[in-house]
């Protein structure tokens, strides 16, 4: 039971956050979004420090919290569409064999994003495919998965 208390607490918290930041009211500094995250063990990293952290920082749900933050998209909405989509599974393989990862996705959408988003990222990196698709959601993408 306490479990569920925490993960209530938790998924609160988070809408709150994500709720400010889309009415743009308050100003949520870096600082206090990580003090709020750090009590339920998920950081707030750059996307910079992802890649120099091994794809190691924290875990998958809390890559997907900081990068809806960082691109200032709806975090449960990136978390449902990652459950939906692999259940969290970095290594998920779907679709026939065509589709990859967390976000599922086909490789020539990957990298096709990467190109409109400018980056060069790699296709099997579970911090890759979170940020571009963070960006993705940022600019309307989101509607590219059946998953809502």
């Amino acid at each position: 039971m306490q479990t569920k208390h925490i993960e209530l607490r938790f998924w609160l918290i988070v809408a709150f956050i994500v709720t400010v930041l889309a009415v743009g009211n308050y100003i949520i500094s870096k600082h206090y979004a990580e003090k709020i995250m750090d009590e339920f063990r998920v950081t707030v990293v750059e996307a910079s420090e992802l890649k120099a952290k091994n794809n190691t920082p924290t875990t998958i749900e809390g890559l997907i919290v900081s990068s809806a933050l960082r691109h200032g998209v709806s975090a449960e909405k990136m978390l449902r569409v990652a459950r939906c989509e692999s259940n969290f599974n970095t290594q998920a393989v779907g679709d026939g064999g065509r589709a990859y990862g967390v976000y599922q996705y086909h490789s020539p959408t990957f990298q096709s994003f990467s190109n409109l988003y400018g980056v060069t990222y790699d296709y099997h990196s579970p911090t890759d495919q979170i940020d571009l698709t963070g960006w993705a959601f940022s600019q309307g993408l989101d509607t590219h998965w059946t998953c809502k």
